[in-house]
């Protein structure tokens, strides 16, 4: 059985996959005229003086801005048409119309050739690019390109996906997820679902290349997500996540999540105050929670939806998600670190650990550790009864 972790750690966890699957019901305004074509190095806009062409999927553009952003030194020779770039043991040579270049005197075919506009030398920008061992990225819903780093590049286009995902652009959103990913498919569904019931603010705090191998490559982010309006039990939080990013035909995509950990951010509110509590006050305690942990874990309902309290919010809809959820999984409990942190005459707020572990049944969570506080208070026949719950920490077990 899931305890009432679920109501909140799920409300949590969807209101960040929002950071890979959530949009609104309406697809963002689109102009008649197309965004102009525009090339990022390492953060950094570059600015030309002839506007960079797309020519049957090749982006040519000025080649003095890209060569010397990219550290070459740069020489033209009228005579022969044809441009020279180096920089440590590195020689590259376009000729104006031929589709092949020379790499340290080594042909490589060229997609498109190099050619002159408005008295302006072009250059096809991928293949300098990927020459100087850099990645290149390109972006189709921005008309973009991201050069730097892989670290650089994947990030870029998650920052992108986050800001499309705050503003509530559904097509920017898509944009960013591979068709290949197992969510593609229902992702419009979900995002309008999702979107119409949230409105969310965003800001990354940390993006780390953990490795790649091929055409694939996993990251982690760290995302605070803050509520601007949404169903009460939708709070705050700081989400760390796992992606996988593909590269299909030159643009790098989102195509799998996984949530590690949400932070609800709550957690020095709850600080241990030390209270004094009767011994006999802090044996009920003790047994109930005990109780309630077994109740959980056998999924014995009747004991179950006793233990909670008439105070307890939403009470019917919770019994009615754990039963649903009882009928597809177990799950086994362990309580540590129990700890009495506020105690009044029938009152008191317990903080504990909690570690949960499938035992059967389907696999549609991990295993996990939540830290969590039980707010408990006696009913009118003088029984600890379960009257709120308030998530602080979940981590999860994922590999």
């Amino acid at each position: 059985m899931k305890s009432n972790w679920k109501r909140k750690a799920l409300a949590g966890v969807i209101a960040m996959t929002t950071a890979v699957a959530t949009a609104v019901p309406a697809f963002a305004a689109e102009s008649d005229e197309p965004k102009p074509l525009s090339v990022y190095v390492g953060g950094e806009r570059l600015e030309f003086e002839t506007q960079p062409l797309l020519v049957e999927g090749t982006t040519l553009v000025q080649f003095r801005p890209i060569f010397e952003k990219l550290g070459f030194k740069v020489d033209w020779d009228g005579e022969t048409r044809t441009v020279t770039g180096t920089k440590e043991g590195l020689e590259i040579v376009l000729t104006i119309g031929s589709d092949v270049a020379k790499v340290n005197g080594k042909e490589v075919k060229l997609e498109q050739a190099a050619r002159i506009e408005n008295d302006t030398t072009l250059v096809p920008l991928r293949m300098v690019g990927e020459t100087a061992d850099q990645q290149v990225n390109w972006i189709g819903y921005e008309r973009r390109v991201d050069i730097g780093d892989l670290e650089h590049v994947l990030g870029s286009l998650y920052d992108l996906h986050i800001q499309y995902t705050e503003d509530e652009d559904k097509a920017g959103v898509l944009s960013t997820i591979a068709e290949s990913s197992p969510v593609y498919a229902e992702a419009s569904v979900l995002f309008g679902r999702t979107f119409a019931l949230t409105d969310m603010d965003y800001e990354v705090v940390d993006f780390k290349l953990l490795g790649a191998e091929g055409n694939q490559a996993v990251a982690e982010a760290v995302t605070l997500a803050k509520k601007v309006q949404g169903p009460d039990e939708l709070a705050d939080q700081q989400v760390t996540q796992r992606h996988v990013f593909v590269n299909e035909s030159g643009s790098w995509k989102l195509v799998n999540s996984v949530t590690v950990a949400v932070d609800f951010l709550n957690a020095d509110l709850y600080e241990d105050k030390k209270p004094s509590v009767p011994a006999a006050e802090a044996q009920a305690i003790k047994n109930f929670l005990e109780q309630f942990r077994i109740a959980s874990e056998k999924e014995d309902w009747v004991a179950y939806e006793s233990m909670y309290h008439d105070e307890y919010p939403n009470k019917e809809t919770l019994f009615a998600q754990a039963k649903q959820l009882g009928a597809l999984m177990d799950l086994q409990f362990e309580y540590s670190d129990i700890s009495i942190i506020r105690y009044e005459d029938g009152e008191a707020w317990v903080r504990l650990h909690q570690f949960s572990k499938l035992t059967g049944g389907q696999r549609l969570i991990p295993d996990f550790h939540l830290d969590t506080v039980y707010k408990l208070k006696k009913n009118a026949a003088g029984e600890w009864k379960l009257a709120e719950d308030i998530d602080l920490h979940v981590q999860y077990l994922v590999d």
